[in-house]
């Protein structure tokens, strides 16, 4: 899928090429064939990739109007944990930009255990992940994740860290 390319291209620092393989999203969630509870995370998952992309681009007027889509479908769906969840990243996301980690942090701590690209943010910018753990040693993949005992090995997020040399919760 476009949006697991976009998710290395970001990891590349190839923003522009990240943020055209996003663009290949739109037509699956914007009216595509896909039933609404699917568009929608399909469509919070998107915008997702795509402040992050933008954030790392320190656009903040990009992230800015990706958080508001973001916060309409939160606020057409307040019953949708996950479309809150993308709602706190986003709002991480143009914290980040602003250049304020710890508002950033604080936003991502309100995201669901199981938001995988939520949970891998908080953990490569916490500040225990602010210096290389010691030779021999790892650090823990998003450890509030450790509370659900589940871990999608196949989640991008979960592979680029454990990539990283840390090590499961």
């Amino acid at each position: 899928l476009p949006i697991a390319r976009a998710l290395v291209l970001l990891h590349a620092r190839q923003m522009r090429d990240a943020l055209s393989e996003l663009d290949k999203m739109t037509p699956l969630w914007g009216g595509g064939p896909l039933p609404p509870p699917v568009s929608l995370q399909l469509r919070l998952y998107t915008f997702g990739v795509r402040a992050a992309v933008e954030a790392t681009m320190k656009d903040e007027a990009a992230v800015a109007r990706t958080a508001t889509a973001i916060r309409q479908d939160a606020v057409a769906h307040p019953e949708n944990r996950m479309a809150q969840s993308a709602l706190h990243f986003a709002m991480g996301m143009q914290a980040l930009a602003k250049g304020d980690r710890g508002g950033a942090l604080t936003e991502w701590a309100q995201c669901l255990t199981d938001d995988t690209l939520c949970q891998g943010y908080l953990s490569m910018h916490s500040p225990d992940s602010a210096s290389e753990p010691a030779p021999g040693t790892t650090r823990p993949i998003a450890p509030r994740a450790a509370t659900r005992g589940y871990v999608n090995a196949r989640d991008p997020i979960f592979l680029y860290l454990s990539s990283r040399g840390s090590t499961l919760p």
